[in-house]
């Protein structure tokens, strides 16, 4: 087991194999039993985030969050490397094209997700600099 503590100061303890299955960051030997590790991600974001290591968990209800919370969820498994959580929130990302293009943009722009960036083209074809 390992826990991590979240910028709010909740703490996590998980099974580290899990980890191991889910993120190449989090590598076997990664941190010593009695060991907390300090995140800097808020709990919300890393609870959502920590159930995708789970197979047996549900998944939460992604297409239910607001779009902050689907960006701090985004940005965590992006510096995680959980993969699974990536794909999912770039496909959540389509509800917001006219309301954040810029964002998204930025967010997913590196990924190439074609449907999504084809999604956002007609809102980021007006933006200003501001």
């Amino acid at each position: 087991n390992v826990a991590f503590r979240s910028s709010d100061d909740v703490l996590f303890r998980m099974d580290q194999w899990h980890l191991v299955f889910v993120s190449k960051i989090f590598p076997p030997i990664c941190c010593l039993p009695d060991e907390v590790v300090e995140l800097n991600e808020d709990s919300e974001t890393l609870e959502l985030l920590f159930t995708f290591a789970y197979p047996d968990l549900s998944i939460p209800d992604i297409g239910s969050l607001s779009f902050d919370t689907l960006k701090k969820l985004f940005v965590a498994a992006d510096k995680y490397a959980f993969n699974a959580a990536i794909e999912i929130c770039l496909a959540h990302f389509h509800r917001f094209a006219q309301t954040h293009p810029f964002e998204i943009l930025t967010l997913a722009g590196p990924y190439n997700h074609r449907s999504l960036l084809t999604a956002v083209a007609p809102y980021a074809v007006n933006l200003t600099p501001e």
